[in-house]
């Protein structure tokens, strides 16, 4: 939240009661402070912006929520991920608490699931589902814009509905379920790495019908799946899954989604050393 003075009196977009509403980010103030004290000479973060590479040279806001709103978004989420994600190549503190827990089985590709219950507590467990749940829920609530581009991410109204109402008043997300993974690299140029909010895939058919949504902040993944026919097997990958609560380590550039907002990153930086691209992009003004 940018500490200005509040709007006039609008509609709040969580609460929808009428009230003063503060400038709210896209991307979380505390995320781009990170990027700042560890990813570029000129302090501006690296984003995945409508499939290409930028640096974050201000901030993505729009007036969006009302005071209480931003608190209540910070409290019950924000706080906790901006203490988890990344730091710095040393310092990640969510793969440090979650590791230390017994896994429960290795999966592919150099998988591994945790159980997130054990390892975090329910407090944490919470924070980390309200976090990934509100960013796509502020992704698409309403227009966004960077550099005269729209960065808004798509999704139905009723699925916004279906989010508003879990992050107001935690009604359950009946046709919705979020997996979160850690990355396994560490001391990578893959740690720095934000992209926003973005729908990523579509499944229609006569048995399953849902939409994916991803977004990856300094190290941890948020992937929601949203729709009218989730199949069990997504279901057993959500956070909120009885009684472990999985949390997934992957290497990150195993991943599609992350590989090719890297892939993005060295066409950008004409160059096929990850390192020296991103080194490339955090001199560039």
């Amino acid at each position: 939240m940018v500490h200005r003075e509040p709007s006039e009196l609008s509609i709040c977009e969580l609460c929808l009661q009428r009230r003063p509403l503060c400038e709210s980010h896209l991307i979380p103030a505390g995320l781009i402070r990170l990027a700042r004290g560890t990813s570029s000479r000129n302090g501006s973060p690296i984003v995945g912006i409508r499939g290409r590479a930028r640096h974050l040279a201000r901030p993505i806001v729009r007036y969006l929520l009302c005071e209480d709103c931003e608190q209540r978004l910070s409290r019950n989420g924000e706080n906790c991920v901006m203490a988890y994600c990344s730091h710095s190549a040393t310092q990640f503190s969510l793969r440090e608490r979650i590791v230390t827990a017994k896994p429960l089985k290795a999966q592919g590709s150099g998988g591994t699931s945790y159980p997130g219950l054990l390892a975090l507590g329910r407090e944490d467990i919470d924070a980390l589902t309200y976090f990934g749940i509100s960013m796509f829920w502020r992704a698409a609530v309403a227009p966004w814009r960077y550099l005269g581009r729209d960065v808004t991410c798509r999704m139905p109204p009723r699925f916004q509905e279906w989010l508003r109402l879990n992050l107001l008043n935690s009604t359950p997300l009946n046709g919705a379920g979020l997996i979160v993974t850690i990355a396994a690299e560490s001391r990578h140029a893959v740690m720095d790495l934000v992209v926003r909010p973005v729908c990523t895939g579509e499944v229609s058919s006569q048995k399953e019908e849902y939409l994916i949504y991803e977004f990856y902040a300094r190290g941890i993944h948020f992937k929601l799946v949203i729709g009218d026919l989730i199949p069990q097997r997504l279901k057993a990958w959500f956070i909120t899954e009885s009684p472990h609560h999985p949390i997934h380590q992957y290497p990150m550039m195993n991943d599609s989604f992350i590989r090719n907002a890297i892939g993005t990153l060295r066409m950008w930086g004409r160059t096929r050393s990850l390192e020296a691209t991103v080194r490339h992009l955090r001199a560039c003004p």
